[in-house]
């Protein structure tokens, strides 16, 4: 039971072991004083999900949950479960944030304003000077994807995405109906087939802690040209991935910025404070630099 104006939140998902969620957040309850915790609800069996999702959404509904993020593999299907959503979320057709808003729980997206705001420090701290044409590659179709393209379609770049299953990135591109969108087959010779790219975003789980190999696939994307990296991958730190890039001479980063991004977003939708977005990178680096996930 929660604490007499005690705020429980907490994050949905399967797997959660390694999430960095409730170390962020705590720390930024503690910083500001108030008096909150953030909890793991692992909702393993895919297959049974309808019931572990029912369970934590009536959760909320009586009070003992306040707000809840969502990852993989449930930020679409959460939608169902939901009163409402805001715009953004019914343009993505994806949700990582749920709240209470006169009664309601309404269904709010962060990760593609938490993307687009670390993409801009990306570039600008490494000094990336942007040609007039912008296209970017990215790789995955999933919930994350989908807020990537968002993202990038909103501030004008081409992209293509490339995904194992192609289904999926058909779907994908069905949704936003955009000139500027494309899929191709996830094969070396097709995506060597795009032409210049500016931009890759790896927009996929692999290469997360514990399983940080990279596919083949990887290293000939990294080799078969030049452009700036992003991977949303964020344990390890520096993912095989952005290794990869930066042993080439390209920039990449990995997704600790978009992680703390989109958690100061929701933090601010549930407490209605400006969130202590520098204490909260703090927690995260002072954790990676005492655990096996940094490496």
């Amino acid at each position: 039971m929660n604490e007499p104006n005690e705020l429980t939140v907490g994050l949905i998902g399967y797997p959660l072991k390694y999430s960095l969620s409730p170390l962020i957040h705590n720390s930024a309850f503690s910083f500001l004083q108030i008096n909150g915790k953030y909890e793991l609800f692992p909702i393993r069996n895919f297959l049974d999900s309808q019931k572990g999702l029912r369970r934590v959404i009536n959760a909320m509904r009586s009070g003992t949950i306040n707000g809840l993020n969502v990852t993989k593999p449930y930020k679409k299907e959460i939608l169902k479960f939901i009163d409402g959503c805001s715009p953004t979320v019914k343009m993505i057709g994806a949700a990582n944030v749920l709240h209470f808003r006169d009664g309601r729980i309404i269904a709010e997206n962060t990760d593609a304003a938490g993307f687009l705001t670390d993409l801009h420090s990306f570039f600008s701290s490494n000094g990336y000077a942007l040609p007039m044409e912008r296209r970017a590659l990215v790789l995955g179709a999933g919930g994350a994807a989908q807020a990537v393209v968002f993202s990038l379609l909103k501030i004008g770049w081409q992209v293509i995405v490339v995904a194992r299953n192609s289904n999926q990135a058909i779907e994908l591109c069905n949704r936003f109906r955009s000139t500027q969108l494309s899929t191709r087959s996830l094969t070396i010779n097709a995506i060597r087939s795009i032409g210049s790219i500016n931009l890759i975003v790896n927009a996929t789980p692999v290469g997360m802690y514990p399983r940080s190999v990279v596919p083949r696939l990887f290293y000939e994307i990294v080799s078969s040209g030049q452009a700036a990296f992003y991977d949303l991958v964020y344990a390890p730190y520096e993912s095989y991935l952005v290794q990869l890039a930066k042993q080439n001479g390209q920039i990449a980063t990995g997704g600790i910025g978009m992680l703390v991004e989109q958690a100061a977003l929701s933090f601010e939708i549930w407490t209605g404070r400006t969130a202590p977005r520098e204490a909260m990178r703090k927690a995260i680096n002072s954790y990676i630099e005492k655990s096996s996930i940094g490496e």
